[in-house]
């Protein structure tokens, strides 16, 4: 093996088969993939001098050495060299290629630019957010990538290991869960959810979905806010790598000390019982289209990485001027090495995947999804997927049945709609709603995927919070710099009679006609409304998740594209953690109703049979009179009774539950089906009430004593329980 020396750096030819920057005994192992380069330069700067630089471009010359790999360091598609003794705390890297510029064909190399490396684990100047630190000749930021060993102890660490039926998702971003109501040093950090895992706790859900966490330029958004101030990309759907965690989410000076941070915020998460869920964003870069800048892939091999035209124009499946080519050889192994680097290295915990239906664009779009479904370093992780792309292609139902072992669970558009356009009073919907509220068996059902396979929401970080649902008929978004074109305009969304958010002193200073009473009967409806959807959310079969604030009604003043706002508009409030206490209170109450009947949260479908116990079949629907559905005011009145006899249950779990809606404007009378063995209903939830008569704790619900039939007020529901 030939030992090569260049300014006092001796390498020799690498390990191909370790993509990325690897620490190995006696050296660091560099290599890197590019199927049409001509040439591959490898190029180290020393860390202090990065560090102390207040000013001034990094370009190559800046570099410490720069490395041309010889042709012995080329292995087909793949340049690797091992440089030995580096003392890689010391060094930051960076790549640039030499090839063919010919854009018509797809080759777009430049090898004056400074490329990051897809694989590295950390890359520099994101330590601070919103700060461009690293900028070449022409103020373009500079990502340079950092060398990480990542050592780590675990200890006893074990993941909480629980099934998909039993989650209780709570999706959250770091930056705007954190921002507004944490110490200063912890804002916009992890270590801020870290510090609300208690409240986590108590509210009752047991696994967080974290927004984008891969490193992003929250820089790069291309709007200006209508005062002209900068917007920053805060959701984070612009993934610069897919190995490195986002620097200024983390704690601690080094990047080997970040990473040691993002391990323990899962070591502690799952000590606590909590499972992590990453969203990952494989579907597109945020090289954008031919105007946007060199980052990596472009200057790697644009050909090999994303979907191309015949002419060589990007082709956009995303919305974002690129689809990364997920079948392509290259990025297909690079997002498997991605997920399993995730899964193995941070005990990660599952996988939501963004746009996943762009896995099926161009060529076997099949491939990918089957690798992920059948690879052994993820077979015990949960996969959901987003079934659908920003280009028409919408796979609900559909998204992985073809896989072994149906992995894959589904983020459930329909559902969503079906539960808006009800609550707000459409009984067009009363189909949809019933295969809702069962886990969608019209969808699942005929593939065997279960329940399980349907995740249920109503509202998400896209589109409008719970409380901007039931207080906006229209999306307001010109804060976004768009002339308010952005953001969908199908919200299903009703304002209960007036347009906005009601303040606590809009009712005594209101004016311009407005009767100050009929303020206080809109919030007193919209909080009904709230309660509505998260009962129904919790009563229905499927994964349910909820959107962080929402259980005390957080607002972005209806902004449903809030994703550049990095301001009080997006962080979540939580001073109103004591202003809606009552809905605080309903949510983690409707929680553990939840927990404690599992027929609710069951993996499998409803069979519409008879329980082997007693006669009643496990599922029945009705209207206003017992056993007969055709009485419901338009499909705005339904009854769901719930058979629990033949199901495991814990002790002290109801034997019936009768799930009763009215969405209608006016109270109607509902007949109560006569139980076996003389038992009688119990009142545990009921939205028409005032607190604290809406829902009752476990064991103390209230007896109905010798009635027939109970009154529901207008547009509320009603849980009823025998036990």
């Amino acid at each position: 093996m030939k030992t090569n020396d260049i300014h006092s750096f001796k390498f020799h030819e690498g390990r191909p088969d370790f993509l990325g920057a690897t620490v190995m005994d006696g050296g660091v192992n560099f290599a890197i993939r590019s199927r049409n380069a001509s040439s591959c330069t490898l190029h180290l700067f020393e860390l202090a001098h990065i560090s102390s630089m207040e000013s001034g471009a990094i370009t190559a010359d800046k570099a410490a050495a720069s490395i041309v790999f010889p042709q012995t360091c080329r292995f087909n598609d793949t340049f690797a060299i091992f440089i030995e003794n580096l003392d890689f705390t010391k060094y930051l890297y960076s790549y640039t290629f030499d090839g063919p510029f010919s854009p018509q064909e797809g080759h777009l190399f430049n090898s004056s630019r400074l490329l990051a490396d897809p694989y590295a684990r950390m890359y520099s100047g994101f330590d601070r957010w919103a700060e461009l630190s690293q900028v070449d000749e022409k103020g373009r930021r500079v990502v340079l990538s950092a060398i990480v060993e990542g050592k780590y102890d675990w200890g006893e660490e074990k993941a909480p290991g629980l099934r998909d039926s039993e989650l209780v998702i709570y999706e959250l971003n770091v930056h705007n869960f954190s921002y507004g109501g944490s110490n200063e040093p912890l804002k916009g950090k992890l270590d801020a959810v870290l510090e609300k895992i208690p409240y986590l706790k108590d509210l009752g859900v047991n696994c967080v979905e974290l927004l984008p966490i891969f490193e992003f330029d929250e820089l790069d958004c291309k709007y200006r806010a209508p005062d002209g101030g900068r917007l920053h990309n805060v959701w984070g759907y612009n993934s610069i790598g897919y190995f490195a965690p986002k620097a200024s989410y983390l704690n601690g000076g080094t990047a080997e000390e970040k990473i040691a941070k993002f391990k323990d915020f899962v070591k502690e998460m799952h000590a606590a019982g909590i499972e992590v869920i990453l969203d990952v964003v494989y579907n597109h870069s945020p090289e954008y289209d031919r105007s946007g800048e060199y980052i990596s892939y472009r200057g790697i091999d644009n050909k090999s990485y994303y979907i191309l035209s015949q002419n060589g124009e990007y082709v956009d499946y995303t919305g974002c001027h690129n689809t990364i080519d997920c079948n392509g050889e290259l990025a297909r192994r690079m997002i498997i090495d991605s997920l399993c680097y995730w899964a193995a290295e941070f005990h990660i915990d599952g996988f939501r995947f963004d746009l996943a239906s762009v896995f099926y664009r161009h060529s076997d779009g099949s491939a990918i999804v089957d690798e992920i479904s059948r690879h052994p370093v993820l077979s015990k992780v949960k996969l959901i997927a987003e079934p659908w792309d920003a280009a028409g292609l919408y796979q609900l139902g559909e998204f992985g049945a073809e896989n072994a072992g149906n992995r894959w669970s589904e983020w459930n558009g329909r559902y969503r709609d079906t539960i808006r356009r009800f609550v707000k009073g459409d009984g067009s919907v009363l189909w949809n709603l019933k295969e809702s509220l069962c886990g969608s068996p019209d969808l699942y059902a005929g593939q065997g995927r279960g329940s399980r396979a349907s995740v249920n929401f109503v509202t998400a970080h896209d589109g409008f919070t719970l409380m901007d649902l039931v207080s906006f008929n229209s999306k307001h978004t010109q804060a976004n710099g768009e002339d308010g074109r952005d953001g969908s305009d199908d919200n299903f969304s009703w304002n209960c009679g007036y347009e906005g958010i009601i303040t606590d002193e809009m009712p005594a200073a209101c004016g311009n006609g407005i009767d100050p009473e009929s303020l206080i009967e809109v919030n007193i409806l919209r909080i009904r409304q709230i309660k509505n959807f998260i009962t129904l959310l919790m009563v229905s079969r499927g994964i349910p998740m909820i959107l962080a604030g929402d259980e005390f009604g957080n607002s972005q003043k209806g902004n449903n594209n809030a994703y550049c706002q990095d301001n009080e508009l997006s962080w979540v409030e939580w001073e109103n953690l004591e202003k809606n206490a009552r809905i605080h209170r309903f949510f983690k109450r409707m929680i553990a109703f939840r927990k404690a009947n599992p027929v609710l949260s069951s993996p499998d479908h409803y069979k519409y049979k008879a329980c082997e116990s007693n006669a009643y079949p496990d599922l029945s629907w009705h209207g206003c009179k017992a056993w007969n559905e055709d009485e419901n005011y338009g499909g705005l009145c339904l009854g769901m009774l719930v058979n629990c006899n033949d199901n495991p249950n814990e002790a002290g779990a109801a034997q019936f539950i009768y799930v009763l809606m009215n969405m209608h404007w006016e109270a109607h009378s509902f007949e109560l089906p006569e139980m076996p063995g003389g038992m009688k209903w119990r009142v545990a939830v009921n939205t028409s009430m005032p607190e604290p008569e809406d829902i009752f704790e476990t064991g103390c619900e209230p007896v109905i004593e010798n009635k027939m039939e109970v009154l529901l007020g207008a547009r509320s529901i009603m849980v009823l329980l025998c036990r």
